[in-house]
């Protein structure tokens, strides 16, 4: 029996489903969007180690990305400071 997940993005479901005994437990991304007309679903099946895997790397991309964000911020900070002292 399947069961519908809370997703927190706009055109995004979620579905949790028993893969068999091999997979068991599994959730499955279904979004309405896509470049070809001819698509209407587009979808990917994850065994649960599957979804905890990507869940962190997609996290770990996140938090890069922010690092990156604020050494940037800090960095332009540290020049303004400069600038004005001069």
């Amino acid at each position: 029996m399947a069961t519908d997940l809370k997703s927190r993005t706009e055109d995004v479901m979620l579905t949790r489903f028993y893969g068999g005994e091999g997979r068991g437990t599994c959730v499955q991304v279904t979004t309405t969007y896509t470049a070809n007309p001819a698509d209407f679903f587009k979808h990917i099946s994850l065994s649960r180690s599957e979804a905890a895997t990507l869940a962190l790397d997609l996290w770990h991309s996140l938090w890069d990305e922010k690092k990156k964000i604020l050494a940037k911020k800090r960095l332009t900070s540290r020049l303004l400071d400069h600038i004005i002292y001069i």
